[in-house]
């Protein structure tokens, strides 16, 4: 099953806030205890994966996979993910 993450916003202390996040990842990962996370292989990619891995870490397994370098998951190959992934 694969998710696309919230629209991330703005919020009045500068910081970036995906729009109702807390509600939509309680609904979304509820029936999950294991989740595995192939965000975009750039800075701002890696800094979210760490960003959601700790946030997730406190209710349930996480994997975070590094995409390469310059990489988005969405455009790479079946095997790309399968070689990732083992």
């Amino acid at each position: 099953m694969v998710h696309a993450i919230p629209k991330i916003k703005r919020v009045a202390d500068g910081s970036d806030c995906p729009t109702g996040r807390a509600e939509q990842e309680s609904a979304l990962l509820a029936p999950f205890n294991r989740v595995v996370l192939l965000l975009d292989g750039d800075a701002a990619g890696r800094a979210a994966s760490c960003t959601i891995t700790a946030r997730l870490s406190r209710r349930c397994w996480v994997a975070e996979i590094q995409v390469p370098d310059g990489a988005q998951p969405d455009q790479l190959s079946l095997e790309a993910i399968q070689e990732l992934l083992s």
